[in-house]
Order: C-alpha cells, then structure tokens, then sequence
C-alpha cells in the first residue's frame, strides 16, 4: 500500500512540474535529470496524440 502511495505521489508531482514546464513557468535548465527525461516523454507523447488528431 505504501508503495502505490509513494508511486502516486511521485507520479503527480512530476505530472505539476510537466505542467508548469509546459506553460513556460519553469525553464529547461532548472529541472532536474528526471524531470528532464518525464518531460521529453511527455512532450513526444502530446506530440503524437495532436498528429493522430489532426
């Protein structure tokens, strides 16, 4: 149980910082290496979800 807490928190922290980068409130340089690495992956992820959209 602790374990799917603790994964879930982590999972929603890095969901608000892939926000706030998104926005341009937070710039590139300021992440960390595995924020870096979650937000390359979510950006090719919207990417690819905007293309299969249009």
């Amino acid at each position: 149980m602790m374990a799917a807490a603790n994964w879930l928190g982590q999972s929603v922290g890095l969901l608000a910082v892939w926000d706030q980068y998104s926005m341009g409130e937070i710039p590139e340089d300021r992440l960390t290496t595995r924020e870096r690495e979650i937000t390359t992956v979510f950006r090719s992820w919207t990417d690819f979800n905007r293309k299969q959209g249009s």
